[in-house]
């Protein structure tokens, strides 16, 4: 394990992140919104392994993110402090690093959960980040296989693909001593009529659409179904904002418009045309006044537009990559933008100049 940090660092450090960067980004601090930091996986080498991959996990205050080694470590990078400031792995039956397949901050800031499996047997990980304390409790998996996590410093939940392809997908929900507690299947993959599930919904959230345009939010934990809206087109990838957002910025399957939908109002906006562009990563500010775009027509630029009066603002480039970005995700609160690629990562927030 890397050097735990003493109780005054951690008092300092908070104090710090607490008065230092926690200014979201919004209509009216656009143009304070850039890089404020780039990590290069080359210089990291000798310090946490080797990193090729920008996957990557913001924690919710974007105080923190977690990356991953080709060795399986998950390693906590410290943005405020540009280090490492701790990681861990988990080994599999054969002693061997298990490999990683979903991770996630618990909303305190407290704690990782992760996902791992070493090709015959399946592991939920606890982490907490201050102390080092790792717990790992083994996954009984004769239904199906687990393809994501979430939760918080009490309680995992999990979703599950059946084995059997005619089963519908379920969720499990575990106790603090990995003791399974519940279990149902998914009211998402219950709605029968949908034609696609968009992805990257931050848990407990699940968006379905149809082919007549009917877009249904659901709360996976709750089985619920919070809103519904119609729309003239099917939307196929988006972005909503935050954990209990209400806002879906998306794009039809054409990519020809980029449009904004209120859950709760079903206030439609269409906030540009894009005439066939790719988008990879559409983003949404907390207060839903801010789209921003990331690797549009396969450009290595960050793309806003501001709200209720949209107009294209090219921000600038992100930091080089081999390749696209591997993963774009914009922190929860509205703070941090981290684009990873092959060679590292870009943090973006805002700064005045």
């Amino acid at each position: 394990m890397l050097a735990t940090l003493t109780q005054l660092g951690l008092w300092i450090v908070a104090f710090w992140q607490v008065s230092c960067c926690d200014v979201p980004l919004t209509a009216n601090r656009i143009h304070d919104f850039h890089s404020v930091l780039q990590v290069d996986f080359a210089a990291l080498s000798e310090v946490v392994g080797r990193i090729e991959s920008g996957w990557l996990r913001v924690r919710h205050d974007g105080q923190q993110v977690v990356l991953l080694t080709e060795a399986n470590n998950l390693v906590v990078w410290d943005i405020v402090q540009d280090r490492a400031v701790t990681d861990y792995q988990v080994k599999g039956q054969d002693g061997l690093p298990a490999n990683m397949m979903d991770a996630f901050w618990t909303p305190s800031g407290r704690m990782i959960l992760s996902l791992h499996h070493d090709g015959a047997t399946y592991t939920l990980a606890r982490f907490e980040v201050q102390t080092e304390s790792l717990s790992i409790y083994p996954l009984v998996a004769q239904q199906g296989t687990p393809v994501r996590v979430w939760g918080n410093d009490e309680q995992a939940w999990l979703e599950w693909m059946p084995h059997d392809s005619t089963q519908i997908p379920y969720i499990t929900a575990l106790n603090a001593d990995g003791q399974e507690v519940q279990r149902f299947a998914s009211i998402a993959e219950q709605d029968r009529d949908s034609v696609v599930r968009i992805g990257r919904m931050p848990a407990p959230l699940a968006i379905t659409a149809n082919e007549q345009g009917a877009v249904r939010l659901w709360n996976l934990e709750q089985e619920a179904l919070l809103h519904e809206v119609t729309l003239d087109q099917m939307p196929v990838f988006g972005h909503i904002n935050g954990v209990n957002g209400r806002n879906l910025v998306w794009r039809d399957a054409y990519s020809d418009t980029l449009n904004l939908v209120d859950f709760e109002s079903g206030a439609q906006t269409q906030v540009a045309t894009l005439n066939g562009q790719y988008v990879q990563a559409l983003l949404l500010g907390a207060e839903a006044d801010v789209v921003l775009a990331v690797n549009v027509d396969l450009q290595p630029i960050v793309w806003a537009w501001v709200l209720p009066n949209p107009q294209p603002i090219e921000l600038g480039e992100y930091r080089a990559c081999g390749r696209t970005p591997d993963m774009v995700q914009l922190s929860e609160n509205g703070t941090t933008l981290v684009i990873g690629c092959d060679t590292g990562i870009d943090v973006w927030r805002v700064e005045s100049p």
